[in-house]
C-alpha cells in the first residue's frame, strides 16, 4: 500500500501573530515552514493566527483573571508568574480566532506550545495534531541571572499543557536539548522528532538594508552591534549595562553604535556616550532591514530554544557572538559564522566579538556567513524530515479508520 502523499492534505499551521506583520520568533518559524511547504507543492497551507485582542465582556474578564493569576502566583511563592496566565490569554484567544478551523476541515493541525492554543478548540475525528515545542515552561525555573521563577506557576502550565499531550499524534522540536527538555517535563507517548526552525531564506533575500549607522549620525564604516531582545530578561536584560560598558572600553576610540531590537533599555541600564538605536517593536522587514546593516550580532540570551534570532543574523550575514545556552550549539557554524563562550562571562562576549568587528573586509567576511549559514539551514532537509512526519500522522489516521 503507497504511502500517503501530504501534499494533496489539508494543512494548518497554528501561530501567534503572522509574520511579517508582527511576532517574535516562533511566528517567524511557523511563517517559513509555510511558506517552505508551499514551494514544496503542498496544495492546501493555511496560517491561523491565534493572537487577537479579545473584546467586551469575555475581554475584560480574561484580562482581569489574567492579571490576578499574576498577582497571586508572584504573592505566593515570592517569584514572577506568567505561564498560567499566558495559557489562560492564549486559550481563551484561540476558542475564538481559530473557530475558522472547523470551516477549513483540516487533515493536520500543526501549533505551537506557547499559550497552549490547541487547549481549547475541539479535534475533529480523523484529525491529526503535531504540537511543536518551542516553549517549555520548566526551562525558566532556577535560571542563574533570570529573576525567579514561580515554581507553581510552571507545574501549573505544564499540568495544563499536558491535557494537550495526551491528544497530540506527533510532538516535533526544533533541537536536542529541547526534545530532552520536553521528556523530562510532559506525559506523551507521541512519537518525538528533532526538525530544526527554519529560515526563509527567498524571504530574506528581498529585504534591503537600512543604515542603523545613518539613523545614529554615524560615518558608514561604523561598527555596529546588534543586540536582539535586549530589553528583555530572558535576552540579558540583567547584563545589558555591564556588556554596553564592556562594548565601550573594549573599542574605545572607533565609530561605535548599537541596535536594540524589541523593547528599549531603561536609561540607567544605558551608559553615557553610548550611541544606541533603539526604535521599539517594528514590523518583521523593517526590523530585518536594520539588521543586515550590522556588524556584529551580540546576544548574552539565558534561556534558549533555537534562537531564530541568532539563525536570522547569519542568514543576513551577520556572524553571532552568544552564551552557549540552549540549543545554540546544535545549528550555529561556529567555524565561519559566530562564537559561543560560557554563560554569564560578558567581558567574553566583547572580545569575541572582536575579529569580526575588526574585520579589514566587512563584505568578504558577511558573504562567508550568508554562505555558511546557507548550508548550515539549508531547507531541503528540514523539508525532507517534516514530509516523512506528515506521511507518518496520515498513515496512522488511515490505519485508525
Amino acid at each position: 500500500m503507497a504511502a500517503p502523499d501530504p501534499r494533496r492534505a489539508r494543512i494548518a499551521i497554528v501561530t501567534e501573530l503572522v509574520t511579517p506583520h508582527g511576532g517574535g520568533g516562533v511566528s517567524s518559524a511557523h511563517f517559513s515552514l509555510c511558506q517552505l511547504l508551499r514551494r514544496q507543492g503542498y496544495r492546501h497551507v493555511e496560517l491561523f493566527p491565534f493572537v487577537t485582542p479579545l473584546t467586551g465582556l469575555l475581554g475584560l474578564a480574561v484580562r482581569l483573571l489574567r492579571q490576578l493569576l499574576r498577582r497571586g502566583l508572584g504573592l505566593l511563592d515570592g517569584a514572577l508568574a506568567w505561564e498560567c496566565p499566558d495559557i489562560v490569554r492564549g486559550a481563551a484567544m484561540a476558542q475564538s480566532a481559530l473557530a475558522a478551523l472547523d470551516d477549513y476541515r483540516p487533515d493536520i493541525v500543526i501549533a505551537p506550545d506557547h499559550g497552549a492554543p490547541l487547549l481549547a478548540i475541539r479535534k475533529p475525528s480523523g484529525c491529526r495534531w503535531v504540537l511543536v515545542s518551542h516553549h517549555n515552561p520548566m526551562r525558566f525555573v532556577g535560571v542563574p541571572g533570570l529573576p525567579p521563577h514561580s515554581l507553581r506557576d510552571a507545574r501549573w502550565a505544564v499540568a495544563l499543557e499536558n491535557r494537550v499531550c495526551r491528544r497530540v499524534d506527533a510532538v516535533v522540536c526544533p533541537t536536542a536539548y529541547m526534545a530532552e527538555q520536553f521528556r523530562r517535563t510532559y506525559r506523551s507517548n507521541a512519537p518525538l522528532a528533532v526538525i530544526p526552525n527554519l529560515v526563509d531564506f527567498d524571504y530574506l533575500d528581498g529585504i534591503g538594508r537600512v543604515s542603523v549607522a545613518a539613523r545614529l549620525g554615524l560615518p558608514e564604516q561604523a561598527v555596529i552591534f546588534y543586540l536582539p531582545s535586549l530589553g528583555s530578561q530572558i535576552k540579558g536584560r540583567g547584563h545589558a549595562r555591564a556588556l554596553l560598558q564592556a562594548l565601550a572600553e573594549r573599542y574605545r576610540g572607533m565609530s561605535l553604535g548599537c541596535y536594540v531590537s524589541g523593547a528599549p533599555l531603561d536609561a540607567a541600564d544605558c551608559p553615557t556616550g553610548m550611541h544606541l538605536y533603539m526604535p521599539g517593536r517594528l514590523d518583521y522587514g523593517s526590523h530585518l532591514a536594520l539588521v543586515r546593516s550590522c556588524t556584529v550580532c551580540v546576544s548574552p540570551t539565558l534561556v534558549e530554544n533555537f534562537g531564530m534570532a541568532l539563525a536570522e543574523s547569519v542568514a543576513l550575514g551577520v556572524p553571532v557572538v552568544s552564551f552557549d545556552v540552549g540549543g545554540n550549539r546544535e545549528w550555529l557554524p561556529l567555524d565561519a559564522c559566530g562564537t559561543l563562550v560560557a554563560p554569564g562571562d560578558v567581558p567574553g562576549l566583547a572580545e569575541a566579538a572582536r575579529p569580526y568587528a575588526l574585520a579589514q573586509d566587512r563584505d568578504a567576511l558577511q558573504e562567508r556567513v550568508r554562505r555558511r549559514a546557507r548550508e548550515q539551514l539549508a531547507p531541503e532537509p528540514v523539508a525532507a524530515r517534516w514530509e516523512a512526519l506528515l506521511s507518518d500522522v496520515l498513515a496512522q489516521a488511515e490505519e485508525e479508520a
